[in-house]
């Protein structure tokens, strides 16, 4: 008989044997009970790893932070890109420029200057968008921009701006007529 046990304890066909004939007699809500903890579990973990991963994402880049997702929201109305497009207001018909072509001129070249090799001025780029009345007036700003310096000026702000200097221009874009 010890002849035997030795054979049939080495063995993984017999051995895989006596595995299923004792998961057989185990009722099947414990084994449903031990599933949903085995995935309760796994989501658990995932959500501890995501919280800890999900910071230092945000910290190198690779996951949107508060500020990017404020500036995806106030990008979810677009009507404020019509003050960045060249040709609205030849289009547009509204009367609401008030800046004269030097203020324009004057205005493109502060854009312009305000981003530096090591820093921008952030201030001031964000007082010239505060100084408009219309978004009539800052498409012309964004005609001017693109005329002189070959550039978007939309393209241009969104490259050198973080997100969050970029969502309060579009909030004042927003708030002009």
């Amino acid at each position: 008989m010890k002849s035997v046990h030795k054979k049939t304890l080495g063995n993984p066909l017999v051995a895989g044997a006596t595995a299923s004939k004792i998961a057989s007699k185990i009722p099947k809500s414990v084994w449903i009970v031990g599933g949903v903890a085995v995935v309760g579990f796994v989501l658990w973990q995932l959500h501890q790893a995501n919280k800890f991963f999900g910071g230092a994402m945000e910290k190198i880049g690779l996951k949107d932070d508060e500020n990017d997702q404020k500036v995806k929201n106030f990008s979810s109305s677009t009507d404020y890109l019509k003050a960045f497009q060249p040709a609205y207001h030849r289009n547009s018909g509204s009367s609401l420029k008030i800046a004269t072509d030097q203020e324009i001129q004057t205005k493109a070249e502060l854009i312009h200057d305000a981003f530096g090799f090591l820093n921008d001025d952030e201030e001031k780029i964000i007082g010239v968008f505060n100084s408009f009345s219309s978004k009539v007036d800052i498409s012309r700003l964004t005609d001017f921009y693109f005329k002189k310096y070959e550039k978007d000026l939309y393209a241009t702000l969104k490259g050198g701006l973080d997100s969050e200097e970029m969502a309060e221009i579009i909030d004042i874009v927003k708030r002009k007529p």
